[in-house]
């Protein structure tokens, strides 16, 4: 599966509604080029998105992070793919 918002990917893998082995990887719409500022994301969105479990959320992110699986379209001059047809794709 392809994901197309990180805060409502990692969601879905935090609550198991979606397994971290059929992840392929996570296209973001956000902007985050280094690793300090991809951290600075992570603990925004586990006071906002993620507020209900924000430690496993964290850390899902952290391994999609070290696992290469998340793409930020914006870090090279992209934009982000459309929401329009949902969160994931097959």
């Amino acid at each position: 599966m392809v994901g197309l918002s990180l805060s409502m990917c990692v969601r879905d893998l935090a609550e198991g509604k979606v397994r971290y082995k059929d992840v392929a990887y996570i296209s973001t719409g956000t902007y985050a080029p280094t690793a300090q500022d991809f951290l600075s994301v992570l603990d925004t969105y586990s006071t906002t998105y993620w507020r209900d479990y924000p430690k496993k959320a964290q850390s899902i992110a952290l391994w999609l992070w070290y696992d290469g699986k998340i793409i930020q379209p914006r870090t090279m001059g992209k934009q982000p793919l459309s929401l329009d047809n949902g969160h994931w794709q097959a």
